[in-house]
């Protein structure tokens, strides 16, 4: 488990349109579910890898592949009760941010944060 900022880029799937903006994603993309954010360490994978892997997280959820956004982890300066990365790697690359906030506010100004330093990649058309 290692702290937010010195782990390699994340990506995080989009399967719903409206967590997207025309130029980036929104805050509510890092909306815990659980107390947890799903997302996949894939910074060495070709873009086909990470669409494939997306394309098996949507099928399972019944949903389409909008695209994905790349989290910039270097970026997020640490919060002092410090989000965190755990790398379960089930299935392979997975991985759970954790260590969310309980207030609403500061929970908010995380997922800004975080969708913030995000580079989207969108489909040309969502995938199913």
């Amino acid at each position: 488990m290692g702290r937010l900022q010195d782990s390699p880029p994340l990506t995080r799937f989009v399967v719903e349109k409206n967590k997207r903006t025309a130029t980036g994603v929104k805050a509510k993309l890092f909306q815990p579910h659980q107390g947890k954010v799903s997302v996949f360490r894939t910074n060495t994978w070709p873009h086909e890898r990470i669409k494939e892997c997306g394309l098996t997280v949507v099928r399972k959820r019944g949903k389409k592949l909008h695209g994905w956004a790349i989290l910039a982890t270097h970026a997020v300066p640490e919060r002092p009760s410090g989000l965190s990365v755990e790398y379960d790697n089930t299935p392979p690359g997975h991985a759970n941010i954790t260590g969310w906030p309980n207030e609403p506010e500061e929970l908010l100004y995380w997922q800004a944060k975080l969708a913030e330093h995000s580079e989207p990649v969108w489909l040309p058309q969502p995938l199913a």
